[in-house]
C-alpha cells in the first residue's frame, strides 16, 4: 500500500475546520479522552467533523492509570466511545507520558519499568477483546526499559520527530512531527505517516459487552449448597465464587470479582469453562453450564 498520511489531534489544535484539512492528510487519530473517562474537550467535534468529511480516524486515550485494572478500564472507555461512533480507522492507540508518570507519583504510586508494561500489556490486552486493534505508542526511551518485547507483539505507533523513519519492530505509524502546519488548524499538529492499510481489509469490529448490570444468567431455580438461586445476581455470584476455585481467570488475567455482575471477565473465564468440558460455547450459564458447574439435579 502506499504510505498514508495522517494527524493526530486533541484539544489543544482548538477547533478544526475538517472542510479544509481534509485535502492535506489521508487520516486521522483523535484523542477520546483521559484517566478515568474523561472526555476530551474536542473529541466529539473531531469525530464528527471527520464522520463529515469522510476521513478515516482512529482514537487513543491518554493514560492516567494507577493500577492494571484502572489501565484495563480506561481501555474499556476508549473503545465504548469506538463503539457509539463507529471509528472507521479500527485502532486505539494507549498513550502513557511523563505526566502520567506524574499523576501517579502525587498519589503514592512509584512506577517501575515493570509496571509500566502490565498496564500497557492491560490497556492493550483488553483493546483486542474488544475487537479492536490496539496501537502502542511509544519512543525510545521506551524501547529502553523493555518496551522492545511489546512491540514485537503490538502494532506500533512510534514517536520520533525529524530523521529518517525509525527502525522498529512492528512500526505501522511514525509521528514524525509535532509541529506541523495544516490548513484548518490553527495550532502545531502532531503528523504522522502509516504504512499499514487499517481501512480496507482491516478486520471488522466485534466488540464484546463492557462489564454492566445486564445479567447473562438463564432465570433457572437450583438449590446449591442448600440455598435457592432464583436471583440471576444470586447464580452469577456463586459461577464467580466457583470459577474462582477451580483458577479460571478473566479475560484480564485476573481473579474474578464476586460481585454478580457478569460482565466481559466472567463471560471470559465461564467460555474458557465451557471450551474445557465440552459444553456449547455460548458465554451463557444456562441450564446445562449451571448443572456443570453447581451439580444441581
Amino acid at each position: 500500500m502506499k504510505t498514508m498520511k495522517g494527524i493526530d489531534v486533541s484539544t489543544f489544535q482548538g477547533n478544526v475546520n475538517w472542510g479544509k484539512v481534509k485535502s492535506n492528510i489521508d487520516f486521522a487519530i483523535i484523542r477520546g479522552g483521559f484517566g478515568r473517562n474523561n472526555l476530551d474537550d474536542c473529541a466529539l467535534s473531531n469525530i464528527k467533523g471527520c464522520q463529515a468529511q469522510k476521513i478515516p480516524f482512529g482514537l487513543y486515550w491518554f493514560s492516567y492509570a494507577l493500577s492494571v485494572a484502572d489501565s484495563a478500564k480506561e481501555a474499556d472507555y476508549a473503545c465504548d466511545m469506538a463503539d457509539k461512533y463507529k471509528i472507521t480507522m479500527p485502532v486505539i492507540g494507549y498513550d502513557w507520558e511523563e505526566d502520567s508518570d506524574d499523576y501517579a507519583k502525587k498519589n503514592g504510586v512509584n512506577m517501575t519499568s515493570n509496571m509500566r508494561l502490565d498496564f500497557a500489556t492491560a490497556f492493550c490486552e483488553r483493546v483486542k477483546a474488544r475487537g479492536y486493534i490496539p496501537l502502542l505508542y511509544i519512543n525510545y526511551s521506551d524501547l529502553s526499559i523493555g518496551f522492545d518485547t511489546l512491540a514485537k507483539k503490538y502494532d506500533v505507533w512510534f514517536s520520533c520527530p525529524g530523521g529518517s523513519k525509525p527502525n522498529v519492530s512492528n512500526l505501522t505509524i511514525w509521528q514524525y512531527s509535532w509541529t506541523g502546519k495544516i490548513p484548518g488548524i490553527n495550532a502545531d499538529v502532531d503528523m504522522n505517516y502509516c504504512y499499514k492499510d487499517y481501512t480496507s481489509g482491516a478486520p471488522a469490529p466485534t466488540p464484546t459487552p463492557t462489564p454492566t448490570k445486564k445479567e447473562k444468567t438463564v432465570n433457572l431455580t437450583f438449590n446449591y449448597l442448600g440455598r435457592n438461586y432464583v436471583s440471576p445476581t444470586g447464580q452469577t455470584r456463586t459461577v464467580q465464587r466457583i470459577l474462582n476455585a477451580c483458577n479460571y481467570k478473566g479475560a484480564d488475567g485476573k481473579k474474578l470479582d464476586e460481585d454478580g455482575v457478569f460482565g466481559v471477565n466472567t463471560e471470559y473465564a465461564v467460555k474458557a469453562y465451557q471450551t474445557k468440558h465440552k459444553l456449547a460455547v455460548d458465554g451463557v450459564v444456562g441450564a446445562a453450564t449451571w448443572k456443570a458447574l453447581t451439580g444441581a439435579k
